[in-house]
Formats: structure tokens, C-alpha cells, sequence
């Protein structure tokens, strides 16, 4: 039987979540030899590049300097690599790339299919940039066209299902984690706290998140001033993509904070799995945007237990395991996380281990790949 030919057109290659959970789906597919994948990135090589190539992913890049609608140059460019590489599916990722895909159905055979994967919420679309409120106008215009409209959270499904987006053709794919490469390690914990400089008995509480507004960094700086100031054990861990000492706005209000011996911006890291070992607690205190927030995921596959807004699906995905607070709202996350602090270790990991199991049975990447892979097979 011949091979399904899977063309993946995404925004960029850095470590968010629509990246993240894309390299995942294509090393489960790399173990099985009915679909044969190619990626196109409309902007130019980054932090996960070599991630991707390590696993034998072919992937050609257009290198528009920002996200924006492809140029007819670059459409060009699309469209012969598209020819070459003959797909039978292509499946955008985000708004950017789900409006290239439709750009090329304009020049390809009506049996190719198109997908879309659309990976965030939309509570207000006023809180996305000029281009983007464009971008998803257009793609709710020509949505009844597209053979398949993929999201990852219920909520996200509802909202843009409300503004518009056709509803006959749309489908829920949760994300899904590596439990065998998220999980606890106390090695790994001691050498992460040893190279940042953090004592072993202390209390860490992480954040990872690109620097974003939706992110919500200054409320986690203004949390860390209250918590750290009140419990000398407490330390905070913040990763992320622009999230680092030369960042001018966190480090400014760090500086009127006073609290940066134990307030650390580590910027964007390839080793998630192993920083996550050090923290103790993890937030994901996002205002708005988030569909499912693979941080939250990959935290409790870790074995932590998380505080998160109740934005997208994190109330479903946390359950009993951790806390779920309104966005914004600091005094609940600081109650929140006070409480975690106060708790007893061996209580706190035990519920956090619960969490693990629950991720485990629930979200699979063995589960969440092979609903994929049931999709594309589709005949």
C-alpha cells in the first residue's frame, strides 16, 4: 500500500507549544513506515532545528523575517517544494501556516487534503495583533473548504467555533507527553539547582513560557516579590525565550522588587525535561490564549504539582492535582502557592506522583500519536 505523504507547514521552529508537539507526533511516526512526513518553516532555522533533523525530518525553510501572510515569492518557493514532494495531506499549524496551506490549495489537485491545527483560545480577538485578527477572518471565511479543522482544547473548539469557524469538519487531538523522558530524577534535580546556584533544601517554583504578554511575567515577578520576601527558602525558577537578564522589563521589575539573588531568568532551554526536575512547583499563569498548555502536562509527568489559571483546559487537565485560580488574580495564586509551600514534602510528592499517573493514563504520546496517525491514514 503506498505511504500517506504528510506536508507540515509551521511558523518557526523554537520551543513552543505547536513545535513541541509536532516534533512529538513525527518521532512516533518515525517508528512506524506508512507515513512519510516533510516540514516547511515559513520563517528561518532556530532552537529546534537540530532537534527536528535528528530524527531524519527533510524541512525546508522560506525565512520571512516575521510571521506574516507568504509573499507570492515565497509562495512560489511553497508550492515547487510542494510539487516535488506530492503530499496527500497538508496540515497547517497555527493561524500563519493553516492560511499557507489554503494559499496552496488554490494550486493543487482537488484529492489533496488540507488540514488545520489551530492550538489557543480566543477569548477576545482583539488581543491579537492587527495581522493575526486578519488571518483568522480569512481562515473563518474559507473554513467549510478545509477536510479537516484540528484542536486541542474543547474551549479553543467553542470559541472559534462561535466566531465562525465551520463546525462539520473539526475534530478535538489533545497533546500529548513523553513519560518516559518527563519524570522525576533526583540526580538530574541536584545537578540543575548545583549549576544555578541553588541550595538542595530549597523551594523551588518554576515558570517556563516564552516572553509574551498572555504569558503574564510581570504577575509572576510581582508573586516572587511577596512569596520570596516572606519564606527564605523559596526560590524562583523563570525559562523561557527572551525571558533572561537582558530582558530590560523583567529585570527592571526585579530591581524595584529587590529580589533578584533568588529570582533567576535562565532564558530559552533545549533540556525541559531535566529543568523541570528542579522545581518543586510549577505555574502557568497565562491571562488568556492557551489551549492546552503543554507546560502543565509536562510538569505533572514530572511529578509536579502546578498552579494554573483556568484558561483553555487547564482546569481539566489539572484536576485534583494541583490548584486552578481566575486569571490575574494574585492574591489566590500567592494563597495558592503558600499552600504548596507549607505542605509537607512527602505529601506534596505524593500528590504530585498521582498527577503523574493521571497524565500517564490520560495523555499519552504513544495515544495522542496514534490518533494522529489514525487521521492521516485516512483514505
Amino acid at each position: 500500500m503506498q505511504k500517506n505523504k504528510i506536508l507540515h507547514i509551521i511558523t518557526d521552529l523554537n520551543t513552543g507549544g505547536a513545535e513541541m508537539m509536532l516534533f512529538k507526533i513525527l518521532n512516533h511516526f518515525s517508528k512506524k513506515n506508512k507515513i512519510e512526513s516533510f516540514v516547511i518553516v515559513l520563517m528561518g532555522r532556530s532552537s529546534l532545528s537540530d532537534k527536528f533533523e535528528s530524527i531524519g525530518i527533510n524541512i525546508k525553510y522560506l525565512n520571512l523575517k516575521e510571521e506574516r501572510i507568504p509573499s507570492f515569492r515565497a509562495l512560489l518557493k511553497m508550492y515547487n517544494y510542494t510539487k516535488l514532494f506530492k503530499p496527500t495531506i497538508i496540515q497547517g499549524w497555527m493561524y500563519h501556516s493553516n492560511l499557507a496551506a489554503l494559499l496552496l490549495k488554490l494550486f493543487l489537485p482537488n484529492n489533496v487534503k488540507i488540514y488545520w491545527n489551530i492550538r489557543q483560545t480566543l477569548y477576545n480577538i482583539k488581543y491579537e495583533k492587527n495581522l493575526s485578527q486578519l488571518v483568522i477572518r480569512i481562515l473563518i471565511l474559507f473554513s467549510k473548504y478545509i477536510n479537516k479543522i484540528i484542536y486541542n482544547s474543547h474551549i479553543s473548539k467553542n470559541q472559534h467555533e462561535k466566531l465562525g469557524m465551520d463546525k462539520s469538519n473539526s475534530k478535538i487531538i489533545y497533546n500529548g507527553f513523553e513519560f518516559n523522558i518527563y519524570k522525576p530524577n533526583p540526580l538530574s534535580r541536584k545537578k540543575i539547582r548545583a549549576k544555578y546556584g541553588i541550595p538542595d533544601d530549597a523551594i523551588v517554583i518554576g515558570h517556563i513560557a516564552r516572553y509574551h504578554p498572555m504569558k503574564n511575567h510581570k504577575m509572576v515577578i510581582h508573586l516572587a516579590s511577596t512569596i520570596i520576601n516572606s519564606n527564605s527558602k523559596v526560590w524562583f525558577l523563570m525559562v523561557g525565550k527572551n525571558v533572561s537578564k537582558h530582558n530590560s522589563e523583567l529585570t527592571s521589575l526585579m530591581m524595584n522588587y529587590k529580589i533578584k539573588n533568588r529570582l533567576l531568568l535562565i532564558g530559552e532551554q533545549l533540556i525541559i525535561p531535566e529543568i523541570l526536575t528542579s522545581f518543586d512547583i510549577a505555574l502557568c499563569l497565562s491571562s488568556w490564549g492557551e489551549g492546552f498548555p503543554n507546560v502543565i502536562g509536562e510538569a505533572m509527568c514530572s511529578g509536579l504539582t502546578v498552579v494554573a489559571t483556568d484558561v483553555g483546559d487547564s482546569k481539566m487537565i489539572v484536576g485534583e492535582y494541583g490548584s486552578i485560580i481566575e486569571p490575574n488574580n494574585i492574591i489566590n495564586a500567592v494563597r495558592e502557592i503558600n499552600e504548596y509551600i507549607d505542605m509537607d514534602e512527602s505529601k506534596r510528592n505524593r500528590l504530585g506522583l498521582k498527577g503523574r499517573d493521571f497524565i500517564i493514563k490520560n495523555f499519552s504520546i504513544e495515544n495522542i500519536g496514534t490518533e494522529y496517525y489514525q487521521l492521516y491514514s485516512l483514505r
